[in-house]
Order: structure tokens, then sequence, then C-alpha cells
């Protein structure tokens, strides 16, 4: 869950139906692009998140996010500023691009003072009270899925709009390790970036719905300034969190040593 989850191919048509688009652009090539995406090699953020429950009461986090890529692979650590009583809570993830190897991820929790290390099936569970699974704030992980363009949708110039099914041989792993039945994306695909996403979670009714707006490119980097991820059952919205940046650094120095799980209780100084 998620990393953190923001993702140059373009798409030229000559209807509006997937099947008559230009044959190399097939919809796994189009995800594949958006895992590949520039993201910068290091990157700092401030994040101002909204928790908006059913009854539209507010509660209001900051966080810091910090990533390092190393090649294809990716290290992030995660943590809260504020509230006070959640200050130091942090998330530590390591996204292993080798498709044998699974991703790895901690939290620490300061009140205990300890270090848990997530198991695949804890990567379904929501991050601190926000709508955002553990595995949203992850990269992508783009070999679970098989894709195909959405018959359903009818996708708009530059767009396409791709279904992502778990993968058969892997289908009961992929489900318990995301809680996902199916996702389906809407791909900017010029600039390799996803717009927008719908989720079937496991549990019959409910649905999760994300957009990102307000995007800007960032030393050669897209980056979404505001993401949304709506909860809902039986299509009425049951919780929502907004994600707002606040600042952002691109390719600044950060030391190995912060993704470590001595660096996940320390946090960055």
């Amino acid at each position: 869950m998620e990393r953190s989850l923001g993702f140059v191919l373009l798409l030229f048509f000559v209807s509006f139906h997937p099947s008559t688009w230009a044959l190399d652009k097939s919809a796994p090539a189009i995800m594949k692009a958006v895992d590949e995406s520039y993201r910068g090699d290091t990157r700092i953020t401030i994040i101002q998140v909204v928790l908006i429950d059913k009854d539209k009461n507010r509660n209001y986090r900051k966080i810091r996010t910090v990533n390092k890529m190393y090649d294809q692979d990716e290290k992030s650590l995660t943590y809260i500023l504020d509230p006070a009583k959640l200050k130091g809570t942090g998330f530590l993830s390591y996204d292993w691009n080798l498709q044998t190897r699974e991703n790895e991820a901690w939290i620490y929790l300061p009140d205990l003072r300890k270090v848990t290390r997530l198991s695949a099936s804890n990567r379904a569970d929501y991050f601190l009270g926000s709508d955002f699974t553990y595995g949203d704030l992850e990269r992508l992980e783009v070999d679970d899925f098989d894709y195909q363009f959405s018959e359903n949708e009818t996708p708009a110039a530059g767009e396409a709009i791709i279904d992502a099914l778990p993968r058969a041989d892997i289908l009961d792993h992929v489900i318990d390790k995301t809680g996902y039945t199916r996702i389906r994306y809407w791909v900017d695909t010029e600039r390799n970036f996803v717009m927008k996403a719908k989720y079937w979670l496991k549990d019959k009714g409910w649905m999760k719905y994300y957009t990102a707006s307000k995007i800007e490119q960032v030393s050669g980097a897209w980056i979404a300034k505001n993401e949304q991820m709506i909860l809902t059952q039986h299509d009425q919205m049951v919780h929502a969190t907004l994600m707002m940046v606040d600042s952002i650094e691109l390719n600044n120095s950060v030391d190995d040593s912060v993704f470590s799980t001595y660096g996940l209780e320390k946090g960055l100084q």
C-alpha cells in the first residue's frame, strides 16, 4: 500500500476503442512505463493529510516521506510529524524490482518503542486511519497483475484506461496481499502517470476511488501535489483521505542509513 504511493509513451488513436490502438502500445507496456517513470533519485516530501469520516468530521496529520532509488529498487521512509500523540510513528519499505523477491516493510510505534516487520498480508491493512493501505504507499507491483484495456470505459485523447486483474497462478496471494480483486487505472500516456484508479475490494460492495490532481513537473519528475482516496460501501462514502504536498525536494543527498530499522526508530534528523 502506496506510496505512497506518482507514476514517455504516447498513444495514438484512430478511434475511441482500445482495439484500434497501435499494437506496440499494449496495456502491460503502458503499466510498465508507469512503473519505470522517473521519480527523482531521491525525494523528501512534507505532506498534509486530512481524514474525513461519513459525517464530514475531519482529523489532520502531517507526515514526512523520504525516498531513494537504487537502480530499479526503491527504499522509502514515512513518518508522522503531527499530531503529537502520533509523532514518530514510522513506516519503512523496500520495493524490490526483482519479481521473485518479495517487498519488505516495517512499522515503528513510539509508544511501544518497537519495530515490527509486516507480513505480506499486512500490506492490505490501512495506514494509521487513512484510506491508503501499506501496499498503496509502495510502488505498483506490475508483475502481480495481468493487464487489458477496459471495454467498459471510453478514454480521452492521450489517455489509456486499463484493467488490472491478479494473475491466475498467484490469484489468492495477490488478493490477500493487496486486498483488491481488480483495479482500473486511468493513465496519462504522455506523462506515464496514473490520474485516477478504481479498486474493487475483496469484501463485496466495498470500493475505493483514487484521484491525482495539480500535476507538476519538478526536476524532471511528474508529481501530484494533491491526492485523494475515497472508501465506499454500496456506493455510499464511508471515509476519505486527502493528501496535499506542502514541499518537495528532489535529488538531495540522503544517507543510506536512513533506510534501516535504526533509521526508522530515529527518524530523519
